[in-house]
């Protein structure tokens, strides 16, 4: 019996389950245990009682209820009325990561050469996208709203904030092939070659800084399985954020940092599904959120770092300023009446991309306007 209850107290709660609450339902396992063998498992074993006929008889009628169950649910396109919510609409299923491709179709994202370039006839000004996931995930609609004004490059790998000299590993030591010394490298080369660039640097750095995923401290934590950075040198993984930022700007590139965008610990979209088909989610009202004081303490050491590279040549664009303490006073929200702001538990979705590239777009379109 433990095993349908631990599972479904973890499905009907929003988030995992207290010890407590798990204690007791091991407590509970004990009657409901007995119960079914007093007056289910012994009745059937008893011969005079039940007989084969009724047995076999029990067991072809369960069978073809459970068929008959599964072929409705698969004509009916798996019971969408249970968790019909217009706030989930198709595009939340699309992983922005993988959605910007080159002239062939082939994915931009983690390319360890060859970096996608985008054309403008005429131009020589460039934009570059430079960093992980988020900025793969920033680059689609950036790219669209850039390539009118400049040519735009994206050099966006996993788990890959721009810094030379540094290593990346599992927790087991198996180490990693998408954000190599050699692929860094690379990246810095592409972007050096290209003069007077604007880059555009995103990423998730509290993870780099911290070597630990995001724990929103009421009960969404996500699984810690984030790479670790290691350095080659005795250079602090500080001094390389700086020091790779340094570069640019000493080779004359313009640098716009993207400071981190509010985590969330757990999965938006599947969070809201889970309300609505259980009947919490409350159309145009219900708001889902994160704590603001817990975005300030894990991003402190972050902004810290961003907040020392003092340079003209430096714009920034703070994301958590358009979801943080201001709809509601100390909440980050994930959310609101029409749309849902990110595609899973980090990384934003189509919404939340167009939010945080409006001013990304317009304080370049005024670089590029100013040259």
């Amino acid at each position: 019996w433990h095993f349908p209850l631990f599972v479904f107290a973890r499905h009907r709660s929003l988030d995992a389950p207290e010890p407590w609450v798990m204690a007791v339902l091991c407590v509970v396992t004990l009657p409901l245990a007995y119960l079914s063998w007093r007056f289910i498992e012994n009745p059937f074993r008893d011969k005079s009682k039940t007989s084969r006929v009724q047995i076999v008889g029990f067991g072809a009628a369960a069978a073809a209820g459970f068929i008959a169950l599964g072929l409705f649910g698969a004509t009916s396109g798996g019971f969408p009325g249970r968790g019909d919510n217009p706030l989930l609409t198709a595009d939340l299923n699309t992983a922005l990561t993988f959605a910007l491709t080159d002239e062939a179709g082939e994915v931009c994202y983690d390319r360890k050469r060859d970096f996608c370039v985008f054309r403008k006839e005429g131009s020589t000004a460039w934009v570059q996208i430079l960093g992980d996931s988020h900025a793969a995930t920033l680059a689609p609609d950036l790219v669209a709203r850039l390539r009118p004004h400049a040519n735009v490059a994206s050099l966006t790998n996993s788990q890959c904030w721009p810094m030379i000299g540094f290593k990346k590993h599992s927790r087991f030591g198996f180490p990693d092939r998408d954000c190599t010394p050699e692929i860094q490298q690379q990246r810095l080369d592409a972007v050096l070659a290209r003069e007077n660039s604007i880059t555009v640097i995103a990423g998730r750095l509290p993870v780099y800084l911290t070597g630990h995923s995001f724990d929103n401290q009421d009960g969404g934590q996500e699984e810690d399985n984030f790479l670790l950075t290691r350095p080659l040198t005795d250079k602090t993984l500080e001094e390389g954020v700086r020091d790779y930022i340094e570069r640019l700007l000493a080779a004359g590139h313009r640098v716009l940092l993207v400071y981190p965008i509010p985590e969330v610990g757990f999965d938006v979209p599947r969070q809201i599904f889970r309300l609505t088909m259980l009947g919490d989610w409350q159309a145009g009202e219900t708001v889902l959120t994160t704590r603001s004081d817990v975005y300030r303490a894990r991003n402190a050491d972050a902004f810290a770092l961003l907040d020392t590279i003092d340079h003209p040549g430096v714009a920034r664009v703070y994301p958590h300023k358009l979801f943080c303490d201001n709809q509601i006073a100390g909440k980050c929200v994930v959310n609101d009446s029409g749309q849902v702001f990110y595609h899973d538990d980090d990384h934003p979705s189509s919404a939340g991309v167009a939010l945080i590239n409006a001013p990304i777009a317009e304080m370049i379109e005024a670089m590029l306007a100013a040259e």
